[in-house]
């Protein structure tokens, strides 16, 4: 009897998961209930500037709900992590400690230099601002919140943690983090957690009921499979400040063609192709990025949205992420050779513009790229 339970438990999750591949809103939001439940992650570092020569990784942390805690916590290194509903992989620093209901933290994951994230760790998605919203807070504080970014300062005295919403209230964890203190310093982190509370939510969430609330709504979840990295690479087109002669164009200046940071063909660009699941530049592909190169170099005012795209294999989320490291490479060749990188803006497209329609690896090969595409500047009318 428990064997077949084990085995209708395993096929729900899989099937729960590849459901979600395919863009059924009941099943994503099935797969992230499920992503609730759970909290695991793994590290390591070395010395750093951060630390000197204090050792990066040390302590022992345990919690049983947000009014048992006990220990001291620090590290400072690289983090790959499935942080309940979110994913990062990339740079952490953290300090952690509590007493009973006592708590203290210190963290920044650096989504700038990060190699993966998604929506649900980005301070803009709508799902977000909603959760955080007057609506769901509860004292303040927002019912969930995954996204730790630059909480140098912050400290919380009291019985739930802002930086992960209440809703979480009975999270149960525990993280632990060794190092070699003296000479070369490297560590290792590990961290590993349930929550009793989103497991009943991920169960009636089969029946329809959001007890939570945390289900994407249309209007979110058609966002989520538009998602990419849409602000943490530059500044946004519309926070510029456009100039004419020196002087700040006013919002009512005459505007000549398309609007400001509107995105226009750049035929002259070449499109550069990757192999399947990679992001490097590939050898064949290097006299097509010179001759970008060149092209940018004869047009020095030239602004650059790049476009990372894939094909249709795999997840929405790993397809984001992949589209995302691909206009990074590109863009990371151009500012190598010198172009400045305020006229470089990179965006991912996922899975989501295919160039060709169809399957196979003729098809694929052309959907595995990146385009181009120029970022309208202001252009004031003289009276």
């Amino acid at each position: 009897m428990k064997s077949l339970l084990h085995r209708c438990a395993l096929l729900l999750v899989v099937g729960g998961m590849l459901l979600s591949i395919t863009g059924c809103r009941y099943a994503t939001n099935r797969y992230y209930d499920f992503r609730d439940t759970f909290r695991v992650g793994v590290g390591a570092t070395v010395e750093n500037p951060v630390t000197g020569p204090l050792p990066p990784s040390f302590g022992l942390y345990l919690e049983a709900t947000d009014w048992l805690n006990l220990g001291w916590i620090t590290h400072n290194g690289y983090t790959a992590e499935l942080d309940l509903r979110g994913t990062f992989v990339g740079p952490e620093s953290m300090t952690r400690a509590g007493l009973l209901w006592w708590q203290m933290l210190r963290i920044n994951q650096d989504y700038d230099n990060a190699e993966y994230i998604n929506p649900f760790k980005d301070r803009d998605f709508p799902w977000n601002h909603r959760m955080a919203s007057p609506d769901y807070s509860f004292l303040g504080r927002p019912a969930k919140r995954l996204y730790y970014d630059h909480w140098a300062n912050f400290m919380n005295k009291g019985t739930s943690l802002l930086h992960r919403g209440y809703q979480y209230w009975e999270y149960t964890g525990v993280e632990l983090a060794i190092c070699e203190p003296f000479i070369t310093h490297f560590g290792v982190m590990a961290r590993l957690g349930v929550d009793l509370s989103e497991v009943f939510d991920f169960v009636l969430g089969f029946a329809y009921i959001d007890f939570k609330r945390d289900d994407l709504t249309p209007e979110e979840y058609r966002l989520f499979r538009q998602w990419g990295d849409r602000s943490r690479d530059a500044t946004s087109v519309s926070d510029q400040t456009e100039r004419v002669d020196g002087e700040a164009v006013p919002e009512s200046a005459p505007i000549e063609g398309p609007r400001p940071g509107d995105l226009l063909p750049l035929p002259e660009m070449k499109v550069i192709y990757f192999d399947y699941d990679r992001s490097n530049i590939r050898s064949d592909q290097v006299p097509r990025m010179d001759f970008n190169l060149d092209y940018l170099r004869q047009n020095p005012d030239l602004h650059v949205m790049i476009e990372g795209h894939c094909d249709e294999r795999g997840t929405i989320e790993y397809n984001f992420n992949l589209g995302l490291r691909r206009a990074r490479a590109v863009r990371d060749y151009f500012i190598n050779a010198g172009i400045d990188p305020s006229r470089l803006q990179v965006v991912s497209k996922g899975e989501e513009e295919p160039a060709v329609l169809g399957t196979g690896e003729s098809v694929w090969s052309l959907n595995r790229r990146a385009e181009f595409k120029r970022i309208v500047t202001i252009r004031a009318v003289r009276p």
